[in-house]
Parts: C-alpha cells; structure tokens; sequence
C-alpha cells in the first residue's frame, strides 16, 4: 500500500513539475532539438547518459535525492615520453591501459554534452569536471544540485573555510567549486568533505575517509612514503580494513523489471547512527522512483533532457533545509 500511494505521489509531483511556470522558461524543446541532433551526436549523447544514469547513480542528484554524484573515466590521452622513457614496454603499458573503448566513447558523448548543456541547466543543476593530471588522465564528470548542496555547505562552513579563508557563505563555496582549480584539488582530496557532499551522512563520510586511506597505505593508488613492507605493518592495515568492510552498505536493494540501472548509492555505514534509517529510505524511494519514470516507454534520451530540465528549474518546497536525512517525498519533481 505504501509503495501504490509512494508511486501517484511521485507521479502527480512530476505531473505539476513538468507544467509549472518555471519549466515554461525552458531554452528548449526537446522533441525539436533531438530531431536536429545527427545520428552520431544523438549515439554519443545518449551512451553518456546512459553510462550516468543506468551504470551509476547520477540520476538520484537529478531526482533531488543526492546533492552531488560523479563519474570516473579514463579520458583518452595522447601521450608523450620522453627519450629515456620510450622503452617498447613503457609504449605498450600506456597503450593498454591509456585506452578504453567505453571511456572513449564516453568522452565522446561529454563534448557532445558540453556542446549544448547551456540550453538545459546551468540554473539549479549544473555539470562540471575535475582532471587528475598524470601520464593517464584520469576525470570526474560530475553532477551537483545546487539547492541540496548549499545546506550542506552551509553546515560544514568551517571545513571549506580551512581549504580557503577567504570563502564567506555556502554560495562562495559553490562558486569556488565550480570556478576555482585550487580548491577543487583541495576538495576532491578532502575524503569526509567529499563523502558528505555525496549524501553519505557525516559518519558515514569519515568511515569513507578511513577506507581510502588504508588502502593509500596498502600502495591501491600508488607507492607513497608512508608505505611500509614488514609483514606486521601489513597485517595490522587488513584488520583495520577488515573491520570497516564487516559494517553493511545503508542500501536496500531495488531492482526494477522493466528497467536495469544501478542499484543505486552504496557506502558502509554504522546502523546504530541514526541518520542513516532516514538516508535508507531516501535512497530506496530514490530506486522506485527511477525505475517508475525510466521504465515507461518513449525514449531514454528525450526523458533523461526532460528530467534535468524539470531539476533545473523546479524548485524544492523545503529549501534552505538541511538534505541530510531530508523526505524524498517532498522533493520534486
């Protein structure tokens, strides 16, 4: 019963998003801007979002159940040695792991999305990226809703203020984040920050912080110097991991029979913190809702441009409301 009443909420709610004043200011239709796309554009675009959408969990930020989500690719890089390091094992180690089918098509379909993002979002919504600079180039293409953010960044002040002191409120920090490199470096290596601006709920970002730096020290992303090689260094790293893997993920699974997407955003969590009840049922009410407005028929590509018009513009009734813990019940579309 609950699920039934759930499903007409989310239905009548897109239903009054999608003809309201504000989605009238729509730079276009898309009906008609699909039908002027090539075939090649249309193949690409629609492989990106579908990668976003159906391989990770970039439509919950669209649905107003994420403040922010991202997407890692490798971005196809021509690569230049120098002399001394132009051996024939170096050129084929680059080549193999320089090169992904899926991520070069991925790219493909993100500069065809470049192209025309500013006819969809840019108010509420907004695409941005972050590249790690290396001999691979390793990107985030990411999606932030603004109106979720700004809480959160309200709330953790403090933090961002220790990457810059000279950011003054929640919308300095947005700014900063999608204008400012340094602070982008200084944020994307800021784990808990990142992890709260995630959706993970504050405890959960500082498990998540302690994940990723257990395995920095067991060498997953490469030698540094903290690295140690004795066999009791080692073993105290993996009872430590070990530990954080035996706490369970906060996300019940839901899985659609029309429509295949991911399962939907995944973290470990400590079940005696309250918040996370609230951010279980925000994430599986996420799930239906996905799985209810992708699986109907018409096409992916056309609902998808329709669903981040509707973020773009539609505003929350809750707004200036922490998103931790929020009813995605009342949050539109």
């Amino acid at each position: 019963m609950k699920n039934i009443i759930f499903i007409i909420f989310f239905a009548l709610t897109f239903s009054q998003c999608s003809h309201s004043p504000l989605l009238n200011q729509k730079k276009v239709e898309v009906e008609k801007f699909l039908s002027a796309l090539s075939a090649e554009e249309k193949f690409f675009l629609e492989y990106f979002f579908r990668s976003l959408i159906q391989e990770d969990v970039i439509g919950y930020s669209l649905i107003h159940a994420k403040p922010m989500s991202f997407f890692d690719y490798l971005q196809p890089k021509t690569i230049s040695l120098q002399p001394h390091e132009a051996t024939p094992l170096s050129i084929i180690e680059i080549f193999f792991e320089g090169f992904i089918p899926s991520s070069a098509i991925f790219h493909e379909g993100f500069k065809v999305w470049k192209k025309y993002e500013h006819l969809f979002c840019c108010n509420n919504i907004f695409f941005d990226f972050h590249r790690a600079e290396s001999t691979l180039s390793h990107r985030k293409v990411i999606v932030l809703n603004r109106q979720l953010l700004l809480p959160v960044f309200e709330r953790y002040l403090p933090h961002f203020q220790r990457i810059n002191s000279s950011l003054k409120d929640a919308d300095s920090v947005f700014k900063a984040l999608l204008s400012d490199e340094g602070f982008k470096e200084k944020f994307y290596s800021s784990t808990a920050l990142v992890g709260v601006c995630l959706g993970y709920g504050e405890k959960s970002a500082l498990l998540f912080e302690s994940m990723v730096d257990l395995l920095s020290l067991q060498g997953l992303y490469g030698f540094t110097l903290r690295m140690q090689s004795s066999p009791k260094f080692h073993k105290a790293i993996k009872k430590k991991m070990d530990a954080i893997l035996a706490i369970s993920g906060p996300f019940k699974s839901h899985k659609s029979k029309k429509f295949l997407f991911s399962w939907g955003p995944s973290f470990r969590a400590d079940s005696t913190d309250p918040e996370i009840p609230l951010l279980q049922e925000k994430y599986l009410e996420g799930s239906k809702a996905l799985s209810l407005f992708y699986g109907k028929r018409n096409s992916f590509l056309e609902k998808t441009l329709n669903l981040i018009i509707a973020a773009d513009n539609c505003q929350q009734n809750n707004s200036g409301s922490s998103s931790q813990g929020s009813s995605f019940a009342n949050i539109c579309p």
